[in-house]
């Protein structure tokens, strides 16, 4: 994904649960959600729940993020990254949200 070699574009995983076709815990988009955090990496992928679109509960929407997709675990967590990104927030760092793409 050539994009994600761009050092100031981030992703922001919004609704992701929408865009499936299937029941939670969504697996038919676990594939290219991994691809586009691979493409991405901690750093510069954001998650957020829209819940105003979901098919599930706010609690699904939460754990199929922290419970179903293994590889956003340990020190490539995604928490790593939202904490990171809140720090440069509060001191002032620019970002910019337009629509699902972040740039910095």
């Amino acid at each position: 994904m050539r994009v994600g070699q761009v050092p100031n574009i981030a992703v922001k995983a919004t609704g992701a649960p929408g865009y499936s076709t299937g029941s939670y815990p969504y697996r038919n988009i676990h594939d290219d959600m991994h691809r586009i955090f691979d493409a991405f990496g901690p750093d510069r992928y954001f998650w957020g729940t829209d819940i105003t679109r979901m098919p599930c509960s706010y609690r699904q929407c939460v754990t199929m993020f922290t419970e179903e997709l293994p590889w956003l675990a340990g020190p490539r967590s995604i928490a790593q990254g939202l904490a990171h990104h809140a720090l440069e927030i509060a001191a002032g760092e620019p970002w910019q949200f337009l629509g699902d793409i972040v740039t910095h």
